[in-house]
């Protein structure tokens, strides 16, 4: 309410927990003997949700697992700030980034997915990249329709060659890839299996929303 949020939109709501306000620039806890500070940053949430999404693959490594592991999720984004401004000035909205080995890992914020023959690949977690929430639900939603969800590695070559394509995030949901290097999938359109999924994906979570709302229910003793 104090953000100006009201209860019909969506918001979005970050947390941030820090050991507090220090004595100086040490990191050392005894330089800040205070209690911790909490920030709560809202913002309207845009709808995103099915944006059209023109990849450009970067040749920019992701941050090696030995330094620091993509699948942590942390505040370190300079690696993905970097490739989603280098795609951008090639006029493409979302960048894809390789590991390396030379296998396509994920976007710089969202998941990435090839779509053969109406079976759903996506990038093995071992590649390099973060487990998203959503990736986990777009599988758990696939099972439930009979669709195939499988994991394997992409390189280069593959996904140049590749027709259908989507991404997935928290923000976007499911965003489909009309554009690869400049190369036009699908005349420049979203794809017919990845337009059902999208359908499919979105009752999906309703259904899901309203579940977690009935547990919720439940644990207050309200029959639902």
């Amino acid at each position: 309410r104090r953000a100006g949020s009201t209860a019909d939109e969506d918001a979005y709501v970050r947390i941030i927990v820090t050991r507090g306000t220090g004595t100086a620039p040490n990191i050392d806890l005894a330089y800040a003997p205070g209690p911790a500070t909490t920030v709560l940053m809202v913002r309207p949430l845009p709808k995103v949700a099915g944006n059209p999404s023109r990849l450009a693959m970067i040749p920019r490594l992701r941050n090696d697992r030995r330094a620091l592991d993509p699948a942590i999720k942390s505040g370190n984004y300079l690696n993905n700030v970097l490739g989603l401004a280098e795609a951008k000035a090639k006029g493409a909205t979302d960048c894809l980034f390789l590991n390396a080995d030379g296998n396509v890992t994920e976007a710089s914020t969202a998941n990435f997915y090839v779509v053969i023959d109406e079976v759903i690949y996506t990038p093995p977690l071992g590649a390099g990249l973060l487990p998203g929430i959503t990736r986990r639900m777009l599988e758990e939603c696939a099972h439930g329709a009979g669709i195939a969800f499988r994991e394997r590695n992409f390189s280069e070559d593959e996904i140049e060659h590749a027709t259908e394509m989507f991404l997935t995030s928290t923000g976007r949901d499911i965003s489909p890839v009309t554009h690869v290097n400049d190369r036009e999938l699908n005349g420049g359109r979203t794809a017919p299996f990845t337009s059902k999924m999208m359908e499919r994906f979105t009752a999906y979570c309703d259904a899901h929303a309203l579940e977690v709302d009935a547990a919720r229910l439940r644990e207050f003793g309200i029959d639902v």
